[in-house]
């Protein structure tokens, strides 16, 4: 196993991770996330004043880890139905339901919510394959993406901060 890499950045988790990232990425510009999670992890390790201002952040992760595992699908414990007395169900504005006790009413509220869900995810995947087509369209000579950015679409570099908890995603 490699030493871990010390980023410069001093406890500012997204600075410390796109270090990473920037460090351990291949000359083929290819990046296994559980490297970067691993050195991140012994970065964390000794530097337990970031895990501390990070406990809500973490919170969040792991129940939303928690509820992720613990949501109906098909097949789960060798079932052949959703059906699981212990899992959890999203009936909006964040709360969820223990699904052997859901009624009828919050079937339809959980319904609206995988509806809603759908949406999302049929958006966000038509507007990923039209950006890759429109880009794949246009690719010709430019030999990577941020030339054909820079050169095309007039792509200009922009001061963004990654570590404005309002940006952060949300479950539901």
């Amino acid at each position: 196993m490699l030493a871990p890499l010390n980023p410069s950045s001093d406890d500012r988790p997204d600075e410390v991770i796109a270090e990473l990232c920037d460090a351990l990425v291949t000359p083929e510009n290819t990046l296994l996330v559980k490297t970067v999670i691993g050195r991140y992890e012994a970065w964390l390790k000794t530097h337990p004043r970031v895990i501390a201002t990070e406990t809500a952040a973490i919170a969040r992760s792991q129940v939303q880890s928690y509820f992720r595992r613990h949501q109906p699908k098909v097949g789960k414990h060798g079932q052949m139905s959703m059906y699981f007395p212990d899992d959890w169900v999203p009936i909006g504005s964040g709360h969820r339901a223990k699904m052997r006790d859901v009624t009828d009413a919050q079937l339809v509220l959980w319904e609206a919510e995988i509806d809603k869900a759908h949406g999302s995810t049929v958006s966000a995947y038509e507007g990923k394959k039209a950006y890759i087509k429109d880009r794949r369209d246009k690719f010709g000579t430019y030999a990577t993406l941020d030339a054909l950015e820079r050169g095309e679409f007039s792509y200009s570099d922009l001061d963004i901060s990654y570590d404005d908890p309002d940006d952060a995603d949300d479950d539901d």
